[in-house]
């Protein structure tokens, strides 16, 4: 208010009318005075969510409080679509480092947002992530152009028409592929992971769709100068003299048949660790364990959600001492989970899960050991919880199980994660307990059944379910 505030807005009488009432100029700006009395500005009203339940939220005050915690996020947009609030990043790849994309994404879901989560009221939750791969559009003071936040929403899901010009063959086989995997639509300049999420095991189907429909040998180096569905199609093209087939099916049976390498297993270190462990366990967590009637007497896949790094222990004192003496743990590549069971099991009974590059070898590995009498024991999350709640199954273990005819021993872990949480190194006092469910035969189940059915046996338990 003043002689310095304008008298109205140019021939636009209603904006003017409601920012300027009775000599006062609201501005529309959002903030608060602190404790000293200085007032900062953090947004603009005109600008604020307001969800289904009448609830504000200030994008920026969100958007600050993430970009905070990490340069691993270059930018981030926040934005409402079906009543929930969503998280738009842009990731500065040039921190990615070695690592996958969809490994780096990871990481900043599950330690970035679900950090700034933990600390947010419950309606400043972020509930969705989506990753676009071009900085926001923005004025030329910086500010962000909100209202193109819904276009930006659409192209994390499609690729604008003009992107999908291409109309070789390749590209038509290629997209014909990718769309059956994925769902999505597929567009030249879609990203691998970035647009379609391609994880690990995805990557090895398509490097082996390309080698028996192209007879080429493409390797995940030769993705990385340009992982996108058109740099795809542009190495098929350069190297490609003729087409043998063009189906849009991976044939796993045929895969898995090349297993024939013998394994000769070693005496394991859990025959010592064990009876010191069942004590710890019990006096600490109360332990208990039930279904142990449940286990075959055949080779089996046991799929487990993956609650802590207490887990491989868990389920290792579970399991009668030949069963456990016989059985092989799938290990993520990661250094600290597997010196775990390395320690436990003298450096022998574990198969790396590493990036696309030794995947073939590890499920060839792994048929070959079911095949020869051996179990296999894995966590389909490939992530520890963060709050108890399960993640989606992947379906890489029902691939082994529908191909080789192996049953699946589903089996419930509760309690581990608060015992020791994610991100900590201190133990707690916690009740845990290890529940063996009916094992499930893969019969004529496709991967995504087998892979469902399994999820929602263990999923059943979540909330303290009978």
């Amino acid at each position: 208010k003043g002689r310095n505030v304008m008298k109205g807005y140019y021939r636009r009488p209603e904006e003017t009318a409601q920012a300027l009432r009775d000599g006062w100029f609201h501005t529309g700006d959002t903030g608060f005075f602190d404790k000293d009395g200085y007032l900062y500005l953090t947004g603009r009203k005109d600008e604020m969510i307001v969800l289904p339940n009448g609830k504000n939220i200030d994008p920026e005050e969100v958007e600050s409080g993430i970009m905070n915690l990490s340069p691993l996020v270059q930018e981030v947009g926040v934005t409402m679509s079906e009543g929930r609030l969503i998280a738009l990043v842009l990731p500065n790849l040039a921190m990615q480092g070695a690592a996958k994309f969809h490994e780096f994404a990871d990481t900043i879901k599950h330690e970035i947002v679900e950090r700034y989560n933990r600390t947010a009221a419950q309606y400043k939750k972020i509930l969705k992530v989506l990753f676009v791969a071009e900085e926001f559009p923005k004025t030329r003071l910086g500010k962000l152009k909100r209202f193109m936040f819904s276009e930006l929403l659409h192209r994390a899901k499609k690729t604008a028409a003009s992107a999908a010009d291409d109309n070789s063959r390749e590209f038509e086989i290629i997209r014909n592929f990718l769309g059956k995997m994925t769902d999505e639509h597929i567009a030249a300049d879609r990203h691998l992971e970035l647009d379609l999420g391609l994880d690990s095991l995805d990557h090895f189907m398509v490097l082996a769709f390309i080698e028996k429909t192209f007879g080429i040998t493409m390797t995940s180096s030769d993705i990385i100068s340009d992982p996108t569905v058109g740099g795809l199609v542009q190495f098929i093209r350069s190297r490609t003299a003729n087409i043998t087939d063009h189906g849009v099916n991976i044939d796993w049976h045929e895969i898995l048949s090349r297993s024939a390498m013998e394994f000769h297993k070693k005496p394991t270190n859990l025959y010592k660790t064990i009876p010191l462990a069942r004590l710890f366990f019990r006096f600490l967590f109360s332990f208990q364990c039930s279904g142990t009637a449940n286990v075959p007497e055949e080779p089996f896949i046991l799929a487990a959600n993956h609650q802590s790094y207490l887990d491989i222990m868990a389920l290792s004192i579970s399991l009668p001492r030949p069963v456990i003496g016989n059985s092989f743990f799938w290990v993520k590549a990661s250094r600290f989970a597997s010196e775990i069971v390395r320690f436990l099991t003298g450096n022998r009974s574990i198969i790396i899960l590493d990036r696309e590059s030794l995947l073939k070898q590890a499920l060839l590995k792994s048929a070959s050991l079911l095949k020869n009498g051996h179990n296999l024991i894995v966590f389909p999350e490939g992530i520890r919880t963060r709050d108890g709640k399960m993640a989606k199954f992947k379906k890489t273990f029902a691939i082994l199980a529908r191909e080789l005819n192996i049953p699946i021993l589903p089996a419930r872990i509760d309690g581990a994660h608060k015992a020791l949480p994610y991100r900590s190194a201190r133990i707690r006092r916690s009740k845990i307990t290890v529940r063996f469910l009916s094992p499930i035969y893969p019969g004529s189940m496709s991967y995504d059944e087998i892979t469902q059915r399994v999820e929602s046996a263990i999923a059943q338990f979540e909330n303290g379910g009978a």
